[in-house]
């Protein structure tokens, strides 16, 4: 009976002792989030598309890992610029987006290494992408599929210019004031009687001084 414990503990002894073997074998691999943005543009316009590029610059040690880049953009601003996880983009509308970047390591490489532990360190990677309208010359869009644009054009109300008004000229028209035609005969009638009236004045004036001269001369002789 002490010598099948024994056996046991013994079995026990050599699988711990294996499997902290097998735990100090291990290498361990901290990958960074560290990208190279230098081809990623920071302006599109809307209807052109493309592929960004965005390759893996972090320390692998010499491991061979295939590391792809994966991007994104958010649920929001997918209607701006439409982005696959493979780099692929199709800028829809204006507006700005934030394009953000992760990577993966395929399987086959993980499979090369299997003594090597992967840490990611979880850091937010992203650039911001402004995506503007289509200039009045028309850019030639790279998709096949044309793409229709949401945003409203942009309406200009110009006030209508008034123009000076010139000043009216005024013409004023002597007003003449006709005399009713009897009031006219009246008058010239008038005139004529005081004439007469005057005349014969006179005429008896001059009889009168004639009278007294002729006296007396008559009386002087």
């Amino acid at each position: 009976m002490k010598k099948i414990l024994i056996a046991l503990l013994s079995i026990i002894c050599l699988i711990g002792f294996s499997g902290k073997v097998s735990a100090a074998d291990k290498t361990s691999l901290v990958l960074s989030q560290s990208f190279d943005t230098s081809q990623i543009p920071k302006e599109v316009t809307v209807g052109t598309s493309g592929k960004f590029s965005a390759p893996y610059k972090g320390d692998t040690k010499s491991y061979d890992l295939n590391i792809e880049t994966i991007f994104s953009v958010s649920a929001d601003e997918s209607s701006i610029l439409s982005v696959l996880p493979n780099g692929e983009w199709q800028a829809l509308k204006p507006g700005t987006v934030e394009l953000g970047y992760t990577f993966k390591i395929p399987q086959a490489s993980l499979d090369k290494y299997p003594d090597l532990e992967i840490s990611i360190q979880e850091v937010c990677i992203y650039s911001i992408i402004e995506v503007k309208p289509k200039d009045d010359s028309g850019t030639p869009a790279v998709i096949n599929v044309p793409v229709q644009s949401t945003s409203e054009p942009t309406v200009k109300i110009k006030e209508p210019s008034i123009a000076p008004t010139a000043p009216t000229a005024t013409t004023t028209k002597p007003t003449t004031t006709a005399a009713p035609v009897g009031a006219v005969a009246k008058t010239n009638y008038k005139s004529k009687r005081l004439t007469s009236i005057a005349f014969t004045a006179l005429s008896l004036s001059a009889l009168t001084i004639l009278s007294i001269i002729g006296y007396k001369i008559r009386k002087t002789i």
